[in-house]
């Protein structure tokens, strides 16, 4: 993205070299035919535009300083090398070096058009004899590039914003709203039995129930959103399958978990507060389960086990799907054991869920009050709201939007600025041109359309070239998209509108002087 903004900046600046350089023509055959070398004035070209470059380097890495911490603000906590980013003497180097091969390369065009003609014919031609051959040629090529372009970097930003908006709308299939969730690690030596650790939980869970604007709360060894727990198990009377256990994701839950996260009931019943250590062993599993293990049929009545000589534990109730991880995740089979259940799994209980009526980081201090009353050195961590945590889920997927959408829009608007630079330097050149239609009864509507339509042409070329390279190019994104693939014809259907529209428009705006030119005063120049 960012190599793309540099080529429409450099294809930009390009262009207004090469109006300089015919605003120079005069004067650069004058010293030739006087004898100058061409090697030199090329070396003084060149020179000038590396100063121009170098002054544009160091505008920008002043700009850098600050644009930078406005970036690392925005972008994911938990991105890798964050805290890295920095402008050191690497950077600094590596701009150096960037800066001077861009002015190299686009100063080598304008300075090696202006030296190669020949002294006589520049000082017989007039200015606009070399724009109606040469220098439109030029920038009509320049400004076709860009466009097709900036056509590339709205592709890639309409995949990634139809991709995000794609993910936002997937169902959980559990309610986020008014739920704070916080762990609660218990300590070893103290809380070293699974009986001990539940009692703690269903001590705690009883206390919080009672705070004024508490509607319901839950426990479990690991909240959604907040990691989870993978096991191998049989079911009773079916074959293994070839790896030997069948594969879901289990979780061990109070009562209340179910109500706390709106998880609704599909048959059979939801775990009770008759599911104790002693009773028969019981599982609630997702819609998924019957779908993807047992090919549809009913699970309730199924009895599954852990391992060959585990206890076998009866599925009394089918619950609604869930994506445990995030809309990112794909629907799986879930197993909820009764935390109370203890012999039942491995686990550690740890994580803790309250839904509230009103603000939930409103009951916070009520909620450590809570637990220090049943053990006042229990420390309390990551107590954040599920909004949260979904939101921080989700951080990469916007931060990557953000930047496809701030390239996009900086590449319309140097496209905007190119296209106006280019059509207004064709009504400047033909002035006198314009001057005659206009008097010979042209209308000015006419003339608007005669210069638009011109660059409409080129700025179609440029679309559909831009397009079938960003065709190309998108299927590096197939790996980050969600819900749309990187052929979705509609994004490129908005791209070709959005920078037609925006290209047409600033060449209109420009062609619009043309309008306003006096015939008199345009032929009495001549």
């Amino acid at each position: 993205m960012v190599g793309v903004i540099l080529l429409i900046a450099c294809v930009n600046v390009a262009n207004l070299l090469i109006v300089r350089g015919v605003s120079r023509r005069r004067e650069i055959a004058i010293r030739l035919a006087l004898g100058a070398d061409r090697r030199r004035v090329v070396r003084e070209l060149l020179t000038q535009s590396l100063l121009l470059a170098l002054v544009g380097g160091l505008v920008g890495l002043a700009l850098s300083a600050w644009t930078r911490q406005i970036l690392v603000s925005l972008a994911p906590a938990n991105m890798p090398r964050l805290d890295q980013v920095t402008l050191d003497v690497r950077v600094l180097a590596a701009s150096f070096v960037l800066v001077l091969i861009t002015g190299l390369l686009f100063g080598v065009l304008p300075a090696w058009q202006a030296s190669r003609e020949r002294p006589i014919d520049a000082l017989r031609a007039t200015e606009r004899v070399v724009a109606g051959t040469t220098v439109m040629r030029w920038r009509n090529a320049l400004m076709t590039i860009e466009v097709a372009l900036s056509a590339i970097l709205l592709v890639g930003a309409g995949l990634t914003f139809r991709s995000l908006n794609a993910m936002n709308g997937v169902p959980l299939g559990f309610r986020t709203d008014h739920v704070l969730a916080m762990n609660i690690s218990l300590p070893n030596p103290r809380y070293a039995a699974a009986d001990d650790r539940f009692a703690f939980f269903d001590r705690l869970a009883g206390r919080v129930r009672a705070i004024p604007g508490v509607e319901e709360v839950a426990f479990a060894n690991r909240l959604p959103l907040r990691g989870g727990w993978g096991s191998g198990f049989l079911i009773d009377g079916m074959p293994p399958p070839p790896s030997g256990f069948y594969d879901c994701d289990f979780q061990a839950v109070s009562t209340g978990y179910f109500d706390v996260f709106g998880i609704p009931l599909r048959r059979g019943r939801a775990l009770q507060s008759s599911d104790i250590k002693g009773a028969q062993p019981v599982a609630v599993v997702s819609e998924a389960f019957s779908r993807q293990i047992l090919n549809g049929a009913d699970p309730i009545g199924h009895a599954i086990r852990r391992g060959p000589n585990a206890p076998l534990i009866t599925i009394v109730g089918v619950v609604g799907d869930v994506r445990r991880q995030g809309k990112l995740e794909q629907l799986g089979p879930q197993v909820y054991l009764p935390a109370a259940q203890t012999g039942s799994y491995p686990v550690r209980l740890a994580d803790l869920a309250v839904r509230t009526m009103g603000d939930p980081k409103s009951l916070v201090p009520a909620l450590q009050q809570a637990l220090w009353s049943i053990d006042a050195s229990q420390p309390v961590t990551a107590v954040l709201t599920l909004d949260e945590v979904l939101f921080q889920r989700g951080a990469a997927q916007r931060f990557r939007a953000l930047l496809f959408g701030m390239c996009a829009v900086l590449a319309l608007i140097l496209s905007l600025v190119g296209v106006y630079g280019v059509v207004s330097y064709a009504v400047s050149q033909r002035t006198p041109e314009i001057g005659i239609r206009i008097a010979l009864g042209a209308a000015r509507g006419d003339i608007l359309r005669w210069l638009v339509g011109g660059t409409a042409a080129l700025v179609v070329i440029g679309v559909v070239a831009g397009l079938l390279v960003a065709r190309f190019l998108s299927r590096t994104l197939d790996a980050l998209l969600f819900g749309v693939t990187s052929a979705d014809l509609a994004t490129y259907a908005i791209a070709a509108v959005s920078i037609t529209v925006v290209a047409l428009g600033s060449a209109a705006l420009a062609a619009r002087r043309a309008t306003l030119i006096d015939p008199a005063r345009a032929l009495r120049g001549e």
